[in-house]
């Protein structure tokens, strides 16, 4: 059975892609179970907050698993990408000194749709958005709104390239994290990220 299992997930198509941009860096696999689901795994880091009174980041890992629907020539995606993420944050207190807040690990259940518009030559046109609640494990829960538009062009069958744009919120729903100093409502500033994707089709 390990063996079988080894063969089909070689000889399913994946897509390998990267995304790097300030502030954020994104590593995603993905293996086509069939024309219309996806199973992969993702890895990210990404900053929260730049204010020079607080500065929060965060490092996670999720496993995505997405949904498509054809609508016409447009197609629309679902995705849940349950996963865990650590969260730093450095900020001044009252006294104007630097105070390191300690790390806290949070379970993360981020919902994304997206809407997939082609044009001419390859490219496509994405809008999308994304609700995450992040279940801080000392005790909290936060939400994560961003909103977000991209871009993508094939440049041959197998490689595309592309650029996205994406900004939000994190809104401090239950508890006081100190990570958050006190705050309620962040800003995450806006990720401007270079794409790539490497698609590779199983062989006859």
């Amino acid at each position: 059975m390990p063996a079988l299992s080894l063969f089909l997930l070689v000889a399913s198509a994946q897509t390998f892609s990267l995304a790097l941009g300030p502030p954020s860096a994104e590593v995603d696999w993905r293996r086509h179970v069939s024309d219309r689901f996806a199973l992969g795994a993702r890895a990210g880091w990404d900053q929260l907050d730049r204010d020079e009174s607080l500065s929060i980041s965060a490092l996670g890992i999720a496993v995505p698993l997405s949904f498509e629907v054809a609508l016409g020539s447009l197609n629309l995606s679902l995705e849940a990408a349950p996963g865990a993420r650590r969260l730093t944050s450095r900020y001044r207190d009252a006294a104007n000194a630097v105070v390191d807040a300690a790390p806290v690990y949070s379970l993360q259940l981020p919902l994304t749709g997206a809407l997939r518009i082609p044009f001419s030559g390859g490219a496509r046109l994405m809008p999308f958005a994304t609700l995450a609640p992040d279940f801080i494990f000392s005790g909290g829960i936060a939400l994560s709104p961003q909103a977000g538009l991209a871009v993508e062009t094939d440049l041959s069958s197998a490689f595309s390239i592309g650029l996205e744009a994406r900004a939000g919120r994190v809104f401090v729903l239950e508890g006081e994290p100190p990570i958050f100093a006190g705050r309620h409502a962040v800003t995450m500033p806006l990720a401007i990220m270079l794409t790539a994707a490497l698609r590779l089709t199983p062989g006859p």
